[in-house]
């Protein structure tokens, strides 16, 4: 009888060890989604296809926008948030899309968004 108790005892560590283990892994896997989620995610205004990415001060894509943000300090929170906020402002006087281009003037590049159909400009970055 001393030995069934054992097996017992035994199978009850093995399976709380296996039901611990699998609970760190669905709370690893938990914790990635929700990393992914809450990541900035910001689609590149020229291509509208990829996303913005940031490599310590330059914001590039893909299609080859490259703008270096080190004087500004920005993030690609703040580059989502300037976006929005240029949508808003033409958005109030102006039902069309804007257009945007990259210029640099024998200086810094900077992202303009523009509006052919009503003359406004706006320089995002």
């Amino acid at each position: 009888m001393g030995t069934l108790r054992h097996e017992e005892l035994r199978l009850l560590e093995e399976y709380s060890s296996y039901e611990q283990g699998t609970l760190q892994l669905e709370e690893q896997s938990l914790c990635s989604a929700l990393d992914k989620l809450s990541a900035v995610e910001v689609v590149c205004p020229l291509c509208k296809k990829s996303t913005l990415m940031l490599n310590k001060s330059v914001i590039f894509c893909k299609c080859g926008l490259r703008i270096d943000t080190e004087q500004d300090g920005l993030s690609l929170g703040n580059v989502q948030r300037l976006l929005e906020m240029g949508l808003e402002q033409h958005g109030a006087a102006c039902h069309c899309e804007p257009v945007y281009s990259l210029v640099s003037d024998a200086g810094p590049t900077n992202l303009l968004m523009t509006c052919p159909d009503c003359d406004w400009m706006s320089v995002v970055i």
